[in-house]
């Protein structure tokens, strides 16, 4: 007997506790500090949330109704001059191309006329070492004569000073080869047999 009414005082004791539990509703962490600091914030009602997220809501709608057709049309112009750039870079390059073998086109054809006009001077004026000096000198005055023009007209708006450097630099080789080639061609090759 004394063991059923230990029981039943037991149970009277957990429901008891269990019903203390059950009146507060659990609190928060923030509730409870507003509680002990002692302060008392209203809760927002959550038609006041509602309002504001539906009128948000709405000034989104209108935005996306504005600017969502302007984008696509954005996009579709993006894509059509993005197109428009590859064709206009594809005809670039073919023209760079021709414009490329023309030039080898040019210089390969003024190879073989200066190779025709040496056989040419050979055959009405026969090579001796005067003349051969005489060549390396006009071809030598030619590469001095063109390297200035080149200068010039490479950079009109260029100083003088900077053209005649110019000048001076692109006519290096003419000079330096002409110099060579007038004393090699003027050379006597004396023979010793003892």
């Amino acid at each position: 007997m004394r063991s059923i009414s230990l029981c039943v005082l037991i149970s009277c004791l957990c429901w008891s506790c269990v019903a203390q539990d059950t009146q507060k509703p659990s609190q928060t962490p923030e509730q409870k500090l507003d509680e002990v600091i002692g302060r008392h914030v209203e809760p927002v009602s959550d038609s006041a949330q509602l309002k504001d997220c539906r009128n948000s809501l709405h000034q989104w709608d209108e935005w996306s109704k504005v600017n969502v057709p302007l984008c696509q049309k954005w996009n579709a112009d993006n894509d059509r001059l993005t197109k428009e750039n590859d064709e206009l870079q594809e005809e670039v390059n073919t023209r760079r191309n021709d414009g490329l073998l023309l030039i080898a086109g040019v210089f390969g054809f003024g190879i073989g006329m200066a190779y025709l006009l040496y056989r040419a001077v050979k055959k009405i004026w026969p090579p001796s070492s005067q003349h051969k000096q005489l060549a390396v000198l006009i071809v030598g005055a030619v590469w001095v004569a063109g390297s200035s023009l080149f200068a010039i007209l490479s950079s009109p708006r260029a100083t003088a000073s900077m053209t005649e450097l110019r000048a001076m630099v692109y006519s290096l080789p003419g000079v330096l080869f002409g110099g060579i080639g007038f004393w090699w061609f003027g050379r006597r090759v004396v023979v010793r047999l003892f």
